[in-house]
């Protein structure tokens, strides 16, 4: 999902000029989950607050309502068929795998 020291190793082997960058985005998307887990529409109903429905909530809400999109206008192809989607659905793959355990 969010791999950031894969991403970073890649960006070193490719243009290391874009490492800091890339940490910001990091820690500005970490940012956007964490408060969309506690305050996104929704985050404080019991069904939501302390679960793993909530946290796959608050990634869906960044992923679909937060991020901007590199083109213009590709916003909803993101979170449809493209990263954002591909970020959802490894969220909601975890969000079971952790839930089947707890």
């Amino acid at each position: 999902m969010f791999q950031p020291k894969l991403l970073i190793e890649r960006a070193k082997a490719s243009n290391p000029d874009i490492l800091p960058h890339l940490h910001e985005e990091f820690s500005h998307t970490a940012e956007l989950v964490h408060e969309a887990v506690e305050n996104s529409p929704g985050s404080n109903m019991d069904s939501a607050k302390g679960t793993w429905w909530g946290a796959l909530n608050g990634v869906t809400y960044v992923i679909d309502h937060k991020k901007k999109s590199l083109a213009e206008g590709n916003a909803l192809h993101s979170a449809w068929l493209g990263s954002g989607a591909n970020t959802k659905r490894k969220a909601l793959t975890k969000v079971l795998e952790y839930a089947s355990v707890s």
